[in-house]
């Protein structure tokens, strides 16, 4: 019996040792700062005739694996929404290539931002732009 309690003993305690390596190395050293969000379109301050295409392409890359990422188009004149996209895919790269067409119904700023979500804890990766949009 005594040998029983020892061997249950010791397999307790390698698992207690082994249980910590099992976490997932993201969780314990990734931070906002270790992930790149590049935007690639639209341009800062680009302009958009009506009728126009506006092509988002977003890449966002993260040394381990990220929980997903918002991307929001914000008409700033009336605060319509014009996309709204919550990913949740846990990947470690994402390429994003989203459209529009500029319907031209109002003269206005736009805001696109995009949110990488680095945990569980709410830690996010922000990036935005700003371009404009004619009507017609």
């Amino acid at each position: 019996m005594e040998n029983l309690k020892f061997k249950f003993f010791c397999s307790f305690i390698f698992t207690l040792l082994l249980l910590p390596s099992c976490i997932k190395e993201h969780e314990k050293t990734l931070s906002p700062n270790d992930v790149i969000v590049t935007i690639n379109a639209p341009l800062n301050t680009q302009e958009y005739e009506a009728g126009d295409t506006v092509f988002i392409k977003i890449d966002i890359a993260s040394p381990s694996e990220i929980h997903g990422y918002e991307l929001h188009v914000l008409r700033l004149a009336d605060t319509t929404e014009i996309i709204n996209i919550d990913k949740d895919a846990h990947q470690s790269h994402y390429t994003i290539n989203e459209y529009f067409v500029n319907e031209g119904k109002v003269h206005s700023d736009m805001e696109l931002t995009i949110k990488a979500h680095v945990d569980d804890n709410g830690s996010v990766k922000t990036g935005n732009v700003r371009f404009h949009c004619h009507e017609k």
